[in-house]
Order: structure tokens, then C-alpha cells, then sequence
């Protein structure tokens, strides 16, 4: 947000891997049974779309906001778990996704963005997609 008064930006707010209704590449994907473009012990950060409208705005009526904050859910997980999820969902086995237990990749924290007061409206990813798998699964 540029600040007109001041000529600087007022905060960056830095959205991981967005998803929701209509951003179904990955359940598609799942449902399919791939290809894959990212190993399944790799760490992802992901946020619903919601949140991603809802800390926007959030942030933009705050009276005193940091500079920099991170938009991702509560829960970084490999790319294997949200997978395995997704299949359970889509009653698909999900036993061929590897949930690995020193996982590469990096773990965001939204505590910042949390701090400011805003309570997300999608928490985790296991909120977040059931809605769009059986979107998915209804065609």
C-alpha cells in the first residue's frame, strides 16, 4: 500500500501459495494421480483466498501496521501430507504420498500477521479444500 503523505509504502504483505474456489490444479492433480511438479517431503506454506481478502483488508484499516507480514495459513506442511489429504478426501488411496520426517523447505509464521489481531478465516488446509474437492469431485 503506497501512503500518499509519507511517499513510501505503508507494509508488503507476502502471500504463500494461494488457493480456493477455482484454484483446483492441485486436488485436479491429486485426483488424477499426477504428475507432480514438487516432491512430496518438500514444506509448503499455502493461504485460502479468503484470507489472503480478509488480512488485506485487515491490514489496510490498521492504524499502526508493521512494515513486512507474511500471509500463510497455521499449518506449513510437505507436500506429501496435503496430498495424502486430498485423496483421503477424494476417497482415493493415500498411502503413495511420502510424509517425510526431516523435511526440506521452509516453514513461514504468520505470528505477525496474527499480532495485529486478524483471526484467519480458513486456518489450516484440512478447512480449506474439502469444500473445493467435492467442487472437484462433482464435476
Amino acid at each position: 500500500f503506497w501512503d500518499e503523505v509519507s511517499q513510501s509504502w505503508r507494509f508488503v504483505l507476502r502471500f504463500a501459495g494461494i488457493y480456493g474456489p477455482t484454484r483446483s490444479r492441485l486436488v485436479r492433480q491429486v485426483a488424477s494421480g499426477g504428475p507432480f511438479d514438487v516432491r512430496d517431503e518438500v514444506v509448503g506454506n499455502r493461504i485460502h483466498r479468503d484470507d489472503c481478502a480478509g488480512s488485506l483488508a485487515h491490514l489496510l484499516a490498521h492504524p499502526a501496521p508493521d512494515s513486512l507480514y507474511v500471509g500463510v495459513d497455521d499449518a506449513p506442511s510437505t507436500h506429501g501430507e496435503v496430498r495424502a489429504f486430498l485423496a483421503k478426501r477424494l476417497g482415493l488411496p493415500s498411502d503413495g504420498f511420502e510424509i517425510a520426517a526431516v523435511p526440506v523447505g521452509k516453514r513461514l509464521s504468520n505470528a505477525r500477521l496474527r499480532a495485529s489481531g486478524y483471526v484467519f478465516r480458513v486456518p489450516t488446509f484440512r478447512e480449506g479444500y474439502p469444500s473445493i474437492v467435492d467442487e472437484v469431485a462433482a464435476g
